[in-house]
Order: structure tokens, then C-alpha cells, then sequence
């Protein structure tokens, strides 16, 4: 056993006893050990289920991340104005969609509003009207929202999950 980061306590096995289970402090880095848990304003606690924040690698079990990055089911709100979430993760608001993979970012045009990506596993990358949702979180892909990674670390130049 080896004593733990910053107060983290005694760690074994790679975990440390005082932080980082469902219900505890997040270890340092933000770091939560338990499957379907997320940092949350310092606490883990459960991710990725309807109306609950997104699990590292921007990872939800069904339906698409609001513009607040919170997990939401097929036919509720994305947020901001785009529109209602879909069943394959993108949002539409008439005959306009986005979010999904290879799509236009949602909320691109709109003045002082983040863009974002809906579709679980993809965040926004590019430049203006020409930003589009891509593939995150995988080994060897980029790094999601926030630096997270479904496995692995992000790290390096450009930030890949490693």
C-alpha cells in the first residue's frame, strides 16, 4: 500500500480508500473509480442515465447530451434552440439537425450560446459555420468535453485518450 495523493489515504490495487466511490470525494484529477459514476462538483455520483450529468467520454446509455452536457431521453429538450433529441443521439428543430456524428454543432450562428455535440461520444471540433461533431473519447481518438476519456487518460500534443 502507498500513501494516497493529497489526502487521498492509503491506496492499493491503484485505488484509494478515502476518495473516488460512489458517494465520495473525487480523487485528484477529478478522478471517480466506479463504473457509471462522474465528478460532480467535487462528489462522484452516478452518470450517463437520463437527467443525470455525462459519463467521462461525454457517455450516456441512451438518448443525446443537452447543452449543459446532462444526459437526456429520445423526445426531450436538447436546449438553447436545438430543438428535440432523437433516438440516434442528434437534435432537430424543423428541418434543421445537428450534433450527431458528422453533423454541424448545434447552436453554430447563435450569438453568445457554447456549441455543442448531442449525440453521446462526439464533441465539436472546427472553426465557424464549419465546426463538426467527431468522434471522442476512444482509445487513439480525441479527448471529449472537459479532457475525458470513455478508457484511458488524455494526454500529449494533439490530446488523444491513451
Amino acid at each position: 500500500p502507498l500513501q494516497g495523493p493529497g489526502s487521498g489515504g492509503v491506496c492499493t490495487a491503484g485505488r484509494c480508500a478515502s476518495c473516488g466511490g460512489a458517494g465520495q470525494r473525487c480523487c485528484d484529477g477529478d478522478l471517480c473509480y466506479e463504473a457509471g459514476q462522474a465528478c460532480v462538483g467535487g462528489m462522484c455520483g452516478a452518470c450517463g442515465g437520463p437527467m443525470q450529468p455525462a459519463c467521462p467520454g461525454n457517455s450516456c446509455t441512451a438518448g443525446c447530451l443537452n447543452d449543459d452536457q446532462v444526459c437526456v431521453a429520445a423526445g426531450a429538450m436538447c436546449g438553447g434552440t436545438a430543438g428535440t433529441c432523437n433516438a440516434n443521439g442528434s437534435c432537430t428543430m424543423g428541418a434543421m439537425t445537428c450534433g450527431g456524428l458528422g453533423q454541424i454543432c448545434c447552436e453554430i450562428g447563435q450569438t453568445n450560446v457554447p456549441r455543442f455535440c448531442s449525440q453521446p461520444g462526439t464533441s465539436c471540433s472546427g472553426f465557424g459555420t464549419n465546426a463538426r461533431c467527431q468522434a471522442c473519447g476512444g482509445m487513439g481518438q480525441p479527448c471529449c468535453d472537459g479532457q475525458t476519456c470513455k478508457t484511458g487518460t488524455c494526454g500529449g500534443l494533439p490530446q488523444l485518450c491513451r
